[in-house]
């Protein structure tokens, strides 16, 4: 029972996040998500690797769900899951370690954030 308030603890608490800012396009999910990825990549990153990011993302939050719902099928789907997310997960660790951030944009984000 906790875990499940935890879990909309964490679900209200991110879609207020998400429904005060200005990517949010009234009554068209697709736009509102391709504001989204487009504000989580390509600034900094490539946005291949921000898609990649959000469906490993999204891989573990029906992982969940379904060791939440049916804890009995939940590791079933393990096998087919976590490869997906260290796809992700992979790629952004390779890109920083041989590309790393764009520093100028870096700083220049963090100048105007001041």
């Amino acid at each position: 029972m906790a875990g499940g308030l935890w879990l909309l603890c964490i679900v209200t608490s991110v879609a207020s996040f998400i429904a005060a800012s200005p990517l949010i396009v009234a009554n068209d999910a697709a736009a509102t998500a391709a504001n989204i990825l487009a504000s989580i990549s390509g600034m900094f990153l490539p946005r291949t690797l921000g898609i990649l990011l959000a469906i490993g993302g999204t891989s573990y939050v029906i992982s969940s769900f379904a060791n939440f719902l049916t804890p009995s099928f939940g590791p079933h789907l393990m096998a087919f899951i976590l490869p997906v997310a260290l796809i992700g997960e992979g790629s952004l660790t390779v890109w920083l370690l041989v590309k790393g951030v764009n520093v100028q944009r870096w700083n220049e984000q963090a100048s105007l954030r001041r």
